[in-house]
């Protein structure tokens, strides 16, 4: 039968979470594995994050940054699609909507591990939505063959390079309480503020 108006339901839409900032505890906290089968909450979880990294201009975020315990992070390329000058080739500021405009769909990452990475390392520029202004040069192994579960709980393996082996180890270290400042060439010194990046890269 019919339902009455205000008793149906309605189509569920994403929210933005609040960010943890560095000084929070939460950050520095371990988070726990997602448990199977992927539950309603989780699933709702994954899309607020989607939404709250594409209103922040994030390349990635870690259920941590939004005062969640669990190993889940998202991220906004994770096959490298998005080429370095795609801002100033199709004219977009906003990497949600150059990701939009070349049809790239963000990766829901579940229980992430790396199960080998590469010896060489590649040191390059990382900044993080939860340390806002604040970008420092972090080295990273510049390959990684990673293991994890999709948002549909299906085992995924990838060997990434490039940017997306720089986030997915940017978002496992959030999981583990680790944050970009801990890697940091020259430690806190290496440091610098979004207004003067342009005197460094």
């Amino acid at each position: 039968r019919r339902l009455p108006r205000n008793t149906m339901r309605r189509p569920w839409r994403p929210v933005a979470r609040q960010l943890e900032l560095i000084g929070s505890p939460i950050l520095r906290r371990k988070a726990v594995p997602v448990q199977q089968p992927i539950s309603s909450d989780v699933r709702r979880l994954a899309r607020d994050m989607v939404h709250t990294m594409n209103i922040h201009g994030g390349s990635g975020l870690a259920a941590p940054q939004v005062g969640e315990f669990l190993r889940l992070f998202v991220v906004r390329d994770l096959s490298n699609q998005i080429p370095p000058d795609a801002d100033e080739r199709h004219g977009l500021a906003d990497e949600s909507l150059i990701a939009r405009h070349l049809g790239v769909r963000p990766s829901v990452v579940i229980n992430p591990r790396v199960l080998h990475h590469s010896e060489d390392e590649d040191v390059d520029w990382e900044s993080c939505l939860s340390i806002p202004e604040l970008h420092g040069r972090v080295p990273r192994p510049s390959v990684v063959d990673v293991e994890y579960t999709s948002l549909e709980g299906e085992k995924q393996e990838a060997r990434l390079d490039g940017y997306a082996a720089r986030v997915f180890q940017h978002e496992l270290d959030h999981l583990e309480g680790v944050l970009f400042l801990d890697r940091v060439v020259d430690g806190l010194n290496g440091l610098v503020h979004t207004g003067e990046l342009h005197h460094h890269v």
